[in-house]
């Protein structure tokens, strides 16, 4: 009998070892069930939950990944234990461990949304999503962050869904398939560019916009919505910055987003981690950090360099004075020795090459505002 035959059937067999207990969802391309694994004398374990995904779809190839670091020692906080991975053919189950506990969405509706509320919640939820960005080279990206697919248990909270999730390729161009759900997914995420940790960032402003306000997010909408729920201001700077339509514009990581956060709710935090910091000094006003204040006021440890109002390129963040884009400051580090201006007088060829840039950057530019019109009528 030849291997890939043999493995078929041995994975037939474990399949078969599994009374489903109820179906918790199905969809063209996934099927999610509760299920109990029965032993050879009728004794079952469980329950677990089993996710079986068509195997053409491309779906469910996180959980491989999960798996395999599993099998090599690793622990995840906020992640369920997989229990095993095998294909059927045309299609590919994954069975992982049962998370009892409430989703998001009724924590939230059981405690309404707030400030305490996300203050309380939103910190598991960057940590959840850094262990996917974090433990894994190249990084797996969720892609379907939402409300309904993150778990309370207790002060910890878990991501449970990695049907769509992806691996960050860098040369890629765009991802190779489009899902997620609308109101919380970027926009590359749906053909203008690859996903990266930076989608993910978009994902969980619109999600810190959720637990503020309890509304499904729409991106021409959701500054106002902050404001009539009385959001301060510090922290509807951090949801805009983290939803920017350019991911460039955004948060770089979700530990930078994290700390930007509890910074703006007046927690102490550690720069240089991401994380809170020992010394309670550090927590001032809420909205210092997008004043740019310096790290010696701030009395927050810090990498060198780093100041709260500036992105790492040296732009102005939103809020700070004002938008980059708008600043004769756009990339001028305070501090810094002013350039001095150069007597050269540039060629003709250098002049052509300006005009051909200054043509590609005008044509690229006017196709992303285009972009980014269609993207808030939308």
């Amino acid at each position: 009998m030849n291997e890939s035959l043999q493995q078929h059937l041995e994975c037939l067999a474990r399949d078969e070892c599994y009374r489903v207990d109820a179906v918790l969802k199905e969809g063209r391309l996934e099927r999610t069930e509760r299920v109990f694994f029965v032993g050879a004398n009728g004794a079952e374990q469980g329950p677990f939950v089993r996710k079986v995904f068509e195997a053409e779809s491309g779906l469910g190839s996180a959980y491989g990944r999960v798996l395999a670091a599993q099998r090599q020692g690793q622990r995840f906080l906020h992640l369920p234990r997989i229990i095993d991975c095998y294909s059927l053919g045309e299609q590919d189950a994954v069975v992982m461990e049962f998370v009892p506990g409430r989703t998001l969405a009724d924590e939230l509706y059981e405690t309404g949304p707030s400030l305490d509320a996300a203050k309380r919640l939103f910190p598991g939820i960057c940590d959840a999503i850094a262990e996917l960005h974090g433990r894994f080279d190249p990084p797996i990206i969720h892609r379907d962050i939402k409300p309904s697919n993150f778990m309370v248990v207790g002060d910890t909270v878990l991501v449970i869904d990695l049907g769509i999730a992806r691996t960050y390729d860098k040369d890629a161009v765009c991802d190779t398939s489009h899902f997620g759900t609308r109101a919380y997914a970027p926009p590359e995420q749906f053909g203008y560019g690859q996903t990266d940790v930076r989608s993910d960032v978009y994902a969980l402003g619109m999600l810190l916009f959720y637990l503020l306000c309890e509304e499904t997010p729409a991106p021409s909408t959701v500054q106002g919505r902050l404001r009539a729920h009385g959001v301060p201001q510090s922290v509807r700077d951090v949801v805009a910055q983290a939803t920017a339509f350019d991911p460039a514009d955004r948060f770089g990581s979700v530990g930078a987003m994290r700390a930007a956060f509890m910074y703006a709710v007046g927690c102490p935090v550690d720069f240089r981690k991401g994380s809170l910091a020992a010394d309670t000094g550090c927590a001032r006003g809420a909205g210092d950090i997008w004043r740019g204040d310096s790290a010696s006021e701030a009395g927050c440890a810090q990498d060198p360099g780093f100041q709260p109002g500036l992105r790492m390129d040296g732009a102005l963040r939103p809020g700070s004075v004002g938008h980059a884009a708008d600043s004769d400051l756009a990339g001028f580090t305070p501090g810094a020795a002013e350039p001095a201006l150069s007597s050269a007088v540039p060629g003709a060829s250098t002049l052509r090459d300006a005009k051909k840039r200054g043509r590609s950057e005008a044509f690229a530019h006017g196709a992303k505002v285009a972009f980014r019109w269609l993207w808030e009528f939308w």
